[in-house]
Formats: structure tokens, C-alpha cells, sequence
């Protein structure tokens, strides 16, 4: 083997470690994730849709 396929082989068997331990820590990566940005796993629905970009504040109710 040359050197040029070393290389090749050493990435290629980095990245499958890489990739492996991502997967085996996904549910504690997700769970930390949700923990840090207080989503919990789930879906939140707006109450109502965004205003567009530059629309001024929509008016206080009297």
C-alpha cells in the first residue's frame, strides 16, 4: 500500500468513528440540546403568523 492510500484509509476510518459516535450519543446529544433551549420535544404552534419583515408593530388593543 502507498502512502496516498493510507491516507485515504485513515479518513475514511475516521470519519466511520465520527459518524458511529454520533449516533450512539444522539439521544444525549438531543437531550441536552432540548434542555439548553427549553423545547422539550415538541411542536409549538404560533398563535399567529409573523408579521413581514419591515411591517410596522401590529397596534395594542383598546
Amino acid at each position: 500500500m502507498n502512502a496516498r492510500m493510507v491516507r485515504t484509509l485513515a479518513g475514511v476510518a475516521a470519519a466511520l468513528v465520527v459518524m458511529s459516535g454520533l449516533v450512539a450519543y444522539s439521544p444525549t446529544l438531543y437531550r441536552l440540546f432540548c434542555a439548553a433551549t427549553g423545547y422539550g420535544g415538541t411542536v409549538r404552534r404560533a398563535a399567529r403568523a409573523p408579521a413581514p419583515a419591515g411591517a410596522p408593530p401590529p397596534a395594542p388593543p383598546l
